[in-house]
């Protein structure tokens, strides 16, 4: 029987919070780049991604 972490879901060695930060990061480099999404408000769905890894366990 493998065992579970108790830091939550693992994938591919991170875990889910971490790779929610990582996205944010990606995020607002692609602003500070001025490369925009079409109807994508970069900044804002950056910090959104950084408050849900924070409530995650």
């Amino acid at each position: 029987m493998p065992r579970r972490r108790a830091g939550g879901a693992v994938l591919g060695g991170l875990g889910l919070s971490q790779l929610l930060v990582v996205a944010a990061l990606i995020l607002t480099v692609l602003s500070l780049l001025s490369i925009s999404v079409p109807s994508v408000p970069l900044i804002s769905v950056a910090v959104l991604l950084i408050c849900t890894s924070l409530l995650l366990p």
